[in-house]
Order: structure tokens, then sequence, then C-alpha cells
């Protein structure tokens, strides 16, 4: 047997998987984002009244949103940013019930998600969501009754955190709900759970940007009350990070853990429902 071409077939055996991590990670904001352009209802579809926002970019590009009035006097306004998957047609269950208990409520797809403009990128994404809270309180200021509070699930959690930390003054409170502490934690948590990609999980995350850590951007809220909630069935993303999350916030802070509780999953029981409709009338506007 040719020594030299056994020592090459097993160079390339072993180098295998790390070619093809690069090449999957080649694009790394990309492995965030599982879009989906067709919207499976509209809020009409569930009884409720809408209107459709065409939020305009400084790139020119064009976001799509959803406006959904309170039922009755206002006692608020929720602005809501969704996972990472699909838009916002399947991310409104978990608030679709607000409107009948006082609340506005904004959804808005990011670029690449349903009616929005473009593709997913992960800078450009945090831009825009920075961008769209500056526009609707500027040019729909009528519709933000206060209090103003932000509220993202999943990957929304993380851009409403870093939304939150840029605009400190904009907003009278901050939810998250099953998000994680930093990109490169999760990715490397996520590389781990693979078998080819799991001794390489450490060198491969470093991949992955920390420009937009949560846990950093909470560090940088000082007076906003932060609410965390995660549940410690979570399967998707450890309930580590939800604790962590926490222990980066700053006061006025609370840390809800649910029993049992998967991901994202708050909003569909009724005892958190409730719990959290008590925390939304102890919100006060700035």
């Amino acid at each position: 047997m040719n020594v030299n071409k056994f020592r090459n077939a097993s160079l390339r055996i072993v180098l295998l998987p790390i070619i093809l991590s690069s090449f999957l990670l080649s694009s790394c904001s990309q492995l965030y984002f599982y879009p989906e352009k067709h919207l499976v209802r509209t809020p009409r579809h569930i009884g409720l009244s809408y209107e459709n926002l065409a939020i305009p970019m400084s790139d020119q590009r064009n976001l799509h949103g959803w406006f959904m009035p309170a039922i009755g006097k206002p006692k608020g306004t929720i602005l809501h940013f969704h996972g990472n998957a699909e838009n916002i047609s399947t991310h409104i269950v978990a608030v679709y019930w607000l409107p009948s208990q006082g609340y506005n409520v904004i959804m808005v797809d990011y670029r690449g998600y349903g009616k929005s403009e473009d593709v997913p990128d992960l800078d450009a994404i945090m831009s825009d969501m920075d961008e769209t809270l500056v526009y609707l309180l500027d040019v729909h200021r009528e519709k933000i009754a206060r209090p103003f509070i932000v509220f993202g699930q999943s990957l929304g959690g993380a851009i409403a955190a870093n939304v939150v930390a840029n605009n400190p003054t904009a907003v009278d409170a901050l939810v998250i709900e099953s998000s994680f502490t930093s990109f490169r934690r999760i990715a490397r948590d996520k590389l781990g759970e693979v078998f080819f990609t799991w001794p390489l999980q450490w060198p491969l995350s470093f991949l992955f940007s920390d420009s937009y850590s949560p846990a950093l951007a909470l560090s940088r809220i000082h007076s906003t009350p932060v609410l965390i909630m995660h549940g410690n069935g979570d399967k998707v993303i450890s309930v580590k990070h939800g604790r962590d999350l926490y222990q980066a916030a700053n006061s006025p802070k609370e840390y809800w853990e649910l029993p049992e509780g998967r991901h994202i999953e708050a909003m569909l029981r009724p005892e958190t429902m409730g719990r959290f409709l008590n925390y939304l009338d102890q919100v006060k506007t700035k």
C-alpha cells in the first residue's frame, strides 16, 4: 500500500468535518434565521381588527407589520419581536389575546420574513429594529398608548435587549422570554448537539460575533424595568441562559422560571398570562 496515499486519505477524513463546518458557517448570521414568506393568517382570521404597517428603512427597504388596537380604552402598547422561524402570522399566537385585555399590539416582520423585503442579515435586522422603534414613536405616536413595552421571544428577545439598550428612554419596560445570553454561546450549544461538530464547538463558536450579546445589552440598561421568563423544560435554549440573563440585568428586574415550561410557551399558559397582565398593570410610564 502506498503510505503517502494512505496519509493523504487519512488527512482528508480528519479535515472533512472542519472543511464542511467552515462551509456551513461561512455566512454565520444566516444560521439564526428560518424565514417564511407566506402568511398563514391575518388578525382578521381570528376576529381582530388591524392595520397593515409599511415601515420604511434608510436603505429604501420596507418592513411589514400589523397594528392591532386595544378593545376599549388602551392601557398601554406592546411592541412584539418574534423568534427566528416563520413570521408574524404564526407568532401572533403569543399576543393575539392582549387587545381584548386593553393593550395595543404592534408586530413587525424582520427583513426577509413575511412581506418584509430583502433577505435576513443580523447586522441589518438589528439596525432595522432600532429604526422601527424610532419610526413608530415619531410617525405613529398616536398609536403608542403608554406605557410602551417591548416584548421579545427567543431570537426576538436578543433583538429586544439591544434595541432597548440603544433607546433606553423610549420604552417603559422590557420583557424577554426564552432567549439566550450571547450569539456565540448559543452557537456553541448548538454545535455541541451535532456529532461531527461537537469536538469543534469551542473554536467554531468564535466564528460568531458577540457584538450583539443580549447579556451585554442588558448590562447597559439601568432604569428600565426588565422581566425575564424562561421554562426549565426548554429543550431549544437551556434555562441556564435565562438565569444568566437575569444576573446580567440591572434592577429593577424580575425573573420567572416556568416549571416544566417549554420554548416560548409562557403566553400559552393561563396562569402565566394572568400574571403577565398583573405585571403590565404595574408598569409605570416614564
